[in-house]
């Protein structure tokens, strides 16, 4: 895992391999469910994407992009736009959370991907 905080927000890019394709798909579906249910969000939208890759390397399913706003367990309200990708079997899982998201902390880590 990679990240830093910057302008109030926590930009962050993690990356787990795991042993085979459908593991990392499992992996994918568990991470999902753990990270948007403890932001505990009352208002979660899904953002369906076409498959950015002409080779299909990488799958992405139409669920892998969320934009959210929920509850840290700290107590304080966020914002975040989460992304992951499954590559054969390395999962990886693009993350910005913010108290008032801004199209310049999202647009250079999610546009084109």
């Amino acid at each position: 895992m990679v990240g830093c905080e910057a302008d109030e927000a926590l930009f962050a890019i993690s990356h787990v391999q795991a042993d085979s394709p459908l593991q990392a798909n499992k992996i994918m579906e568990y991470w999902k469910q753990i990270t948007l249910s403890k932001l505990k969000s009352k208002e979660q939208v899904s953002l369906q994407r076409p498959n950015a890759s002409q080779n299909n390397r990488i799958k992405k399913d139409d669920q892998s992009y969320y934009f959210l706003k929920g509850v840290l367990t700290s107590g304080d309200t966020t914002q975040a736009k989460l992304q992951w990708i499954v590559d054969g079997s390395h999962v990886y899982h693009k993350a910005v959370f913010a108290k008032n998201m801004k199209p310049e902390y999202t647009d250079p880590l999610f546009e084109n991907h």
